[in-house]
């Protein structure tokens, strides 16, 4: 009777993967039924606790980003980070603005968090491009459009058209200027320059359609911006007049 073969060594096990794929899919449902339970179903609890992930990442949990090896930015060496102001609902009047949860008095750095983020994404929008301050705003009005944009031209409406060619009738000089914003699914980043790709194309499509002269293209813009209203539906694009003071 011939012996028995051993069968040939093989690789590695992968048998781990389906364990390790059922864990992935089980956490996924999970944050998916938690963010579900949420008040607001825009997106934007969902990048707000991402968000603030990749900032510290990014920055080292201070604000802006590191330059060479150190921060342009005074943070304090011996201790492991800041307090933050939180606001309890419950208990309004009660800490007085600014001081912040440092009950015990040992002169922690006390951090108003809004006040925090909006520091950093200033400076960060510095270090892509130059930022300005606009002139003051004595009026502003706004049309909604609710229909979907074609990818090719025409890529909106007449109606959307006609409000374009009144709105740039109005605007007869320099103090005026005419928006068109894409309002994004979600505050991402991919959604935004989607949103903002979108709006340069609708802007150039309304241009070459009505044939706008040079000296009126400079006061006629574009951007693309999250909606943020949970409550509210979302325009797919606005046409926006604003009037400057002089």
């Amino acid at each position: 009777m011939g012996k028995k073969q051993k069968a040939p060594p093989g690789g590695p096990s992968n048998a781990y993967l389906i364990s390790f794929g059922d864990t992935m899919t089980a956490l996924l449902a999970f944050f998916i039924v938690i963010n579900s339970l949420a008040k607001e179903q825009t997106g934007a609890n969902l990048y707000t606790g991402t968000g603030s992930f990749v900032n510290a990442m990014n920055a080292g949990g201070l604000p802006g980003s590191f330059d060479a090896k150190g921060s342009k930015h005074v943070f304090q060496k011996l201790e492991a980070g800041p307090l933050y102001v939180v606001d309890d609902r419950e208990k309004k009047g009660i800490q007085k603005p600014g001081k912040g949860p440092d009950e015990e008095g040992n002169a922690l750095r006390v951090v108003d968090r809004e006040r925090d983020m909006l520091r950093r994404f200033l400076i960060e929008m510095q270090e892509m491009g130059d930022i300005k301050a606009l002139p003051q705003t004595t009026g502003n009005v706004v049309f909604d459009f609710f229909e979907p944009i074609e990818k090719t031209s025409p890529m909106v409406s007449d109606n959307a058209m006609d409000v374009f060619r009144q709105a740039l009738s109005r605007a007869t000089s320099t103090n005026y200027q005419v928006d068109i914003v894409v309002w994004a699914s979600n505050p991402g980043i991919t959604a935004w320059k989607k949103a903002t790709n979108e709006s340069i194309a609708v802007k150039d499509d309304l241009i070459d359609r009505l044939g706008v002269p040079e000296r009126v293209r400079s006061i006629v813009t574009s951007t693309g911006r999250p909606w943020l209203f949970s409550n509210e539906k979302r325009p797919r694009f606005s046409i926006s007049v604003r009037k400057f003071a002089r």
